[in-house]
């Protein structure tokens, strides 16, 4: 009884800091309800299972919404959606992870990953130009999400599960919300999603940046960076500085 006492206080524990993250951005009020709820209860106790058997995720749950934080609702002008966190640690870093909350951002490590690359290559963007940490695009409107918000340290995939309920909810959350909304899925773990996007917003599609590093080639990424601009310009809102 004790022992489970501690355990529910755990999980709102983690609950009430989670959402602590989005209490400054419009998110906060679209969002949490279901942060606050059972059913995010449930994400929280799998992550807890998780490290009761020994396993070990990244990056660490404080960071897990952080691109909700660095790209508030209100400014919101393009998704993109990936696959799964960064699955390596980074020892150099006082939270030990590779990744920081942002899709392909490598703000902790400061040291650009190949999927990051193939991106940056992709862009046409100068090596002296590419910034490891891609708060920078958060800051402009770009949502930088991944299929799942954590992964098992080096077991890319084993997440999906876990994080599905709740991406539905960030999807349904921007087609309630929002217009003329750019998603760009890359990869096709990612592509699943497409059929809960609302014909009111633009979706795009390539793979992803990782296939690239597979088979040593280069990245198609159907041009979608100029498109979403195009489309932006369309709809006569200011274009992300790629």
């Amino acid at each position: 009884m004790i022992i489970s006492r501690i355990f529910k206080l755990h999980k709102v524990k983690i609950q009430k800091k989670l959402a602590n993250t989005l209490s400054k951005t419009a998110w906060y009020n679209v969002l949490n309800h279901f942060i606050t709820k059972s059913e995010f209860q449930e994400i929280v106790e799998k992550l807890i299972y998780e490290v009761e058997q020994g396993k070990r995720f990244v990056p660490k749950i404080k960071n897990t919404l952080n691109a909700f934080k660095e790209c508030d609702l209100s400014d919101l002008k393009v998704v993109i959606i990936g696959q799964d966190p960064y699955p390596w640690l980074y020892k150099n870093h006082p939270d030990g992870t590779v990744a920081d909350g942002l899709a392909f951002s490598c703000g902790h490590s400061m040291k650009i990953q190949p999927s990051l690359e193939y991106i940056y290559n992709a862009m046409g963007k100068e090596p002296d130009d590419r910034n490891p940490d891609l708060r920078y695009l958060a800051n402009q409107g770009v949502l930088l999400l991944n299929s799942a918000f954590t992964v098992e340290v080096n077991k890319p995939g084993t997440h999906y599960d876990i994080w599905k309920p709740f991406m539905n909810i960030v999807i349904d959350t921007i087609n309630y919300n929002k217009s003329d909304i750019v998603f760009i899925l890359l990869g096709k773990v990612a592509q699943q999603f497409e059929d809960m996007i609302s014909d009111k917003h633009l979706v795009l599609k390539a793979s992803h940046p990782a296939s690239a590093g597979y088979n040593k080639g280069v990245w198609n990424c159907d041009d979608v960076f100029n498109r979403a601009n195009n489309y932006l310009k369309e709809k006569d809102k200011t274009t992300i500085q790629w």
